[in-house]
């Protein structure tokens, strides 16, 4: 007898969360909401693709990879920004006149 695979209680949780929320205007627009019952799913489609008993792992993940790497080139990205408005700051205060 085959037994059947249950699904993630995250992925059951979202899927509830998203049923309730489409019966309330203000939170039916929830893009978040949204896109982690997308996350969930794609996660599940993972899953029953995988062999039996395979357990996910993010770290092997692409998905998950390309976004952590996104993110990783818009922080360095900021922190250059930050850094060069301190040296222009920091420029500026040099060359402010002083009192008497």
């Amino acid at each position: 007898m085959k037994r059947r695979r249950r699904r993630p209680r995250a992925l059951e949780g979202a899927r509830f969360d998203a049923r309730q929320a489409s019966r309330h205007e203000d939170l039916a627009a929830d893009e978040c909401r949204r896109a982690e019952l997308a996350e969930w799913e794609r996660i599940d489609r993972l899953l029953v693709a995988a062999a039996p008993g395979t357990v996910y792992d993010p770290d092997t993940d692409d998905v998950v990879q390309t976004e952590l790497a996104t993110e990783a080139a818009a922080a360095a990205e900021w922190e250059a920004a930050v850094r060069e408005a301190q040296r222009i700051a920091a420029r500026w205060c040099d060359t402010s006149p002083r009192g008497p």
